[in-house]
């Protein structure tokens, strides 16, 4: 018989080549994923100084903003460039609609950063306030980069994208960190709450790389264990160990204030560059994925023909096979029944991949939930979940996913 658009024969070949176009579409969100953080990392160096200029920093920082501001711009283009392509992917295709609501909200979001900076060229704002704003920027852009995970069909994709996730918000709360701690020492001392908040950034960054060491390669671990132990990041080590020990109101040098941003920038940077090599391993695993499922799509174009060419009978073939369900007799049933076992195992080690993330994803739309109703900032809001975790005793992900699903209650009433 011959073979037409509605075969067995062509609708398994269809959900071949689904492996390859859905792999594909992947890692072109993923090459914009890369921009994203570029200009999150940017947007974090931009933080950072603004602190400084607003806790004054004076002359000596202004230089050093504006050449700030311009890469983050370029950062921004390059980031907006990007979207272009994703914009066509959504028109031509189904995308997700809570990714492309994301997108949506973080660019609105951008709309308000020429307005913050000329609040801070102004010295209109604390630096607390100014913080706040970044972070929030940050914020919006990181849920971003969270979404994009549902995409990933492969368990070790989604592995990969669990690690530098991690990896992504580790470094941003090392940068939330600089920025807090540029205000004590520029202040030339560290108040009660000040210190509060520095320890409870400390104590998520714990639980985020504890969690990034779970799920990363034996490559990335090393390479953290390596840069935790350098001599690169010794000073900012010693610099934190410094304003561990200051008690409330204990005078400092305010000059340590450059010092200690320059030491910061140093170790996020670096942490920057495994965010690299980890979005690379996850674009070389997308690439042998591809190539992977060319080659079984090509084998199995070659098995159908083989087969169909020792069974010209099809027909009678098929019609002997249906009285005795117990032996198949369809020429390509075998190979229908192995790329459904292949889809089950990869569904059940998806779904195991995919749990520390979405842990992580709850918790997050949770605290963003709690900061826009209660008027809490990003540590308070963890802190609420924490304690709320602890009062409860239970895990922290599923007090996040009640807060979600209350949050979803109220909204449509």
């Amino acid at each position: 018989m011959k073979q037409t658009a509605v075969s067995p024969e062509s609708f398994f070949l269809a959900a071949k080549q689904s492996e390859i176009n859905t792999i594909t579409e992947l890692k072109s969100m993923l090459r914009w994923v890369t921009l994203i953080c570029e200009f999150i990392h940017q947007l974090q160096r931009e933080r950072g100084l603004s602190n400084r200029l607003l806790a004054g920093g004076g002359e000596k920082t202004r230089p050093q903003m504006m050449a700030q501001l311009a890469q983050t711009d370029h950062a921004r283009e390059a980031m907006n460039e990007g979207l272009v392509g994703v914009y066509q992917t959504a028109i031509e295709c189904t995308m997700s609609a809570k990714l492309l609501n994301l997108i949506a909200s973080a660019l609105l979001a951008l709309e308000g950063l020429p307005a913050l900076r000329t609040d801070i060229e102004k010295s209109r704002m604390q630096p607390v306030d100014a913080t706040a704003c970044y972070s929030r920027l940050i914020e919006n852009l990181l849920l971003i980069v969270f979404e994009v995970a549902d995409h990933a069909t492969d368990p070790d994709v989604t592995q990969g994208l669990s690690t530098l996730f991690h990896l992504i918000q580790g470094k941003e709360l090392v940068g939330q960190e600089r920025a807090w701690t540029v205000v004590g020492f520029a202040r030339g001392s560290f108040s009660s709450r000040l210190c509060e908040r520095l320890e409870r950034v400390k104590q998520q960054q714990v639980e985020i790389f504890s969690g990034f060491q779970q799920t990363a390669s034996a490559e990335l671990n090393t390479a953290l264990s390596q840069l935790e132990s350098s001599d690169l990041i010794a000073d900012f080590k010693q610099l934190r160990t410094l304003r561990d020990r200051l008690q409330d109101g204990q005078q400092v040098n305010p000059e340590l204030a450059d010092t200690w941003y320059e030491k910061a920038t140093l170790y996020i940077d670096e942490l920057h560059g495994l965010e690299i090599q980890a979005t690379e391993q996850i674009l070389t695993l997308c690439d042998n994925r591809v190539d992977l499922a060319k080659r079984n799509r090509s084998a199995a174009q070659d098995q159908i023909a083989a087969l169909t060419s020792i069974n010209p009978n099809r027909d009678e073939v098929i019609g002997r096979g249906l009285l005795n369900a117990a032996n198949p007799s369809h020429p390509i049933q075998s190979l229908i029944l192995e790329q459904r076992k292949q889809i089950l195992d990869l569904t059940s080690d998806l779904q195991r991949a995919k749990e520390a993330l979405e842990a992580r994803k709850l918790v997050e739309r949770a605290k963003s939930i709690l900061k826009d109703n209660m008027n809490l900032d990003e540590e308070a809001a963890y802190r609420t979940l924490q304690k709320s975790a602890m009062d409860q005793k239970l895990p922290i992900q599923q007090v996040a996913l009640a807060i979600i699903e209350a949050y979803k209650r109220s909204t449509y009433r």
